[in-house]
């Protein structure tokens, strides 16, 4: 029975966060390959027209 009613509230929680936890999903990925990203930042950058 408990089990039931934790994955219900777990259920609600996730559309509660909706978008928000797909983004934060997305930030756990990125800082993840953080230097790597901030690598290819840097690159992207150095190539825009100052």
């Amino acid at each position: 029975m408990k089990t039931s009613i934790s994955l219900i509230s777990s259920i609600k929680y996730t559309k509660k966060l909706g978008v928000f936890g797909s983004l934060f999903l997305n930030f756990s990925v990125f800082a993840s390959c953080e230097a790597e990203a901030l690598r290819l930042f840097r690159l992207a950058a150095e190539e825009l027209p100052q």
